[in-house]
């Protein structure tokens, strides 16, 4: 169960590190070099047929609050200055967004509707 869900992100994080000294103009976020660690994990269980032993209900609950602290963490990186900054094209993206949402959230949930109940 550690192996599973730490590991990853500890090589994840030295892997994106590696990368940066080999070539400096590349630079890979660590959380994207944990998730491909983390799928390469998840092969290599499913091919061994070791993902027979995982508690699923387990892993669950550590992918969620590892989400959980990501967001926050994500949320923390982000300044004030920024935001204030782009305040108006923010604003036209989330405003434009709700629309889109709204309107396919209308318009598709009407037509479902009626196809499976009428």
């Amino acid at each position: 169960m550690f192996f599973q869900s730490s590991y990853p992100s500890v090589l994840g994080y030295y892997i994106s590190n590696w990368l940066g000294i080999i070539n400096p103009n590349l630079r890979i976020p660590e959380f994207a070099s944990a998730l491909i660690v983390a799928y390469v994990v998840q092969l290599i269980l499913r091919v061994t047929d070791a993902h027979e032993y995982v508690d699923r209900s387990t892993v669950n609950r550590i992918s969620g609050a590892a989400t959980d602290f990501l967001i926050v963490a994500g949320m923390e990186s982000i300044k004030f200055s920024v935001v204030v900054k782009y305040a108006v094209p923010l604003t036209i993206l989330f405003v434009f967004g709700f629309l889109l949402n709204w309107f396919w959230f209308m318009r598709f949930t009407t037509n479902m509707a009626r196809r499976k109940f009428l």
